[in-house]
């Protein structure tokens, strides 16, 4: 388990007293990013949210729709930084501001290698999921990345091939930004 210094280590220090939650191994953030479609027929039809698909040579989760987000790394300065950082080299939009943070959750996961050789390792991830608005609603996507982007709403990402726990997060979301 990593250690974590400076402004981090006394924000999560706090999340986690205040959720009760255990130790973590990495932080994880997801921006869920939401714009409205003024023509859509139902009103909860009209709450779009930004969804990125993996390309295909990406070692992780190839063809995959995901939320954008960052592993925030010990150089990070701050979360907001590195947040900023990661939103324009993937999808080339700025950052506006954050309007509401979720309560933070926990995921397990069990990482093995991908030849399947040695143990298996679990991981538990802090995930920390923002609510923000963007700049300009314009993709120039990281081409290395990500092979497509788009918003979608609530009905449009069942059909979606993506991990449990991008369609959990998902899922909440439209929740929260229905509530915020």
């Amino acid at each position: 388990m990593r250690v974590l210094s400076g402004n981090k280590a006394r924000c999560h220090r706090i999340i986690l007293q205040r959720d009760g939650g255990g130790p973590y191994d990495s932080i994880f953030t997801n921006l869920l990013i939401f714009r409205v479609d003024e023509n859509a027929e139902k009103e909860e039809d009209s709450y779009e949210l930004l969804l990125l698909k993996v390309s295909a040579d990406n070692i992780y989760e190839p063809n995959k729709w995901v939320i954008p987000g960052c592993l925030i790394e010990d150089t990070d300065p701050t979360i907001e930084g590195a947040v900023k950082q990661q939103l324009h080299e993937h999808t080339g939009m700025e950052l506006d501001k954050v309007v509401a943070s979720t309560k933070p959750f926990f995921v397990t996961k069990v990482i093995t290698t991908a030849n399947g050789e040695g143990s298996p390792v679990v991981s538990v991830e802090l995930r920390l999921a923002y609510i923000c608005t963007v700049k300009e609603y314009l993709l120039k996507l990281d081409e290395d990345e990500f092979s497509g982007g788009a918003f979608f709403d609530r009905t449009m990402v069942k059909e979606l091939d993506m991990q449990n726990v991008v369609r959990m997060t998902v899922d909440r979301a439209f929740r929260w930004w229905g509530a915020s």
